[in-house]
């Protein structure tokens, strides 16, 4: 009897301690009741585009676990995900740095020098290169992770929201110098006196896009299912 009320307490120490804390939670109790919806949204998809899951539950079970071996695949999904966002944007940099380098070869057809296109064009390098910095930065530092060091990093509101935006920084950089760079150039084509331009940069840019946003809509709604924890192999794939 007193071992069985021993195992009880010991269950519910157990189970306290490995509660979620609130500032990991995406509920924002303690806002004002009009600040929650947009906090809980912006601090999931930090998590989102950080973990890719939809909250720090699983993340914080890992953690209380205590074991390295179970940890470590986690961190390295995560470096693996920042990594490929990183060479993506290394590419789209390398890109972008020949077109702002090179005189239009005819610029009565299509000159992206022009004063818009040009600042949009370089705004967009400066901010692939910040992206490509904070990258490396998010590889190096998620090599040196511990179950512990992470629970460290994110022990207060704060910290957790500061380490969320380190790590979504490189997506965020490539998504927005992307959208610089698109509108920079359909700028550049409607300023062009040729009609064949004007119309191709439309149509070129507007089928990849059109594929975007259901691929978006429908990855979000995935991993808002209620049985998606993107815990397993086939579920990140």
């Amino acid at each position: 009897m007193v071992s069985s009320s021993c195992q009880e307490i010991s269950d519910t120490v157990q189970d306290a301690y490995r509660k979620i804390p609130a500032h990991w939670d995406v509920e924002f109790h303690e806002a004002w009741s009009w600040l929650r919806p947009p906090l809980k949204w912006t601090f999931g998809v930090l998590i989102l585009v950080s973990f890719g899951r939809k909250n720090l539950k699983d993340t914080w079970e890992t953690i209380q676990s205590h074991d390295e071996d179970e940890f470590r695949p986690f961190a390295d999904k995560t470096a693996a995900r920042i990594s490929t966002i990183t060479v993506i944007t290394g590419l789209l940099l390398s890109c972008l740095i020949t077109i702002v380098t090179t005189t239009p070869p005819v610029g009565t057809i299509f000159n992206y020098t022009l004063r818009v296109p040009y600042l949009c064009l370089c705004t967009a390098c400066g901010t692939l290169f910040g992206g490509l910095i904070i990258g490396f930065c998010d590889i190096f530092v998620i090599g040196t992770w511990r179950a512990q060091c992470l629970q460290k990093l994110m022990a207060t509101r704060i910290q957790a929201v500061s380490v969320l935006i380190f790590l979504a920084y490189p997506f965020f950089a490539m998504f927005s110098a992307t959208l610089l760079s698109v509108y920079g150039i359909l700028v550049a084509a409607w300023l062009s006196h040729d009609s064949l331009v004007q119309f191709g940069c439309v149509v070129l840019f507007l089928v990849p896009t059109s594929t975007v946003f259901p691929f978006v809509i429908l990855q979000l709604k995935r991993s808002l299912l209620p049985h998606y924890d993107g815990s397993t192999t086939g579920e990140n794939a």
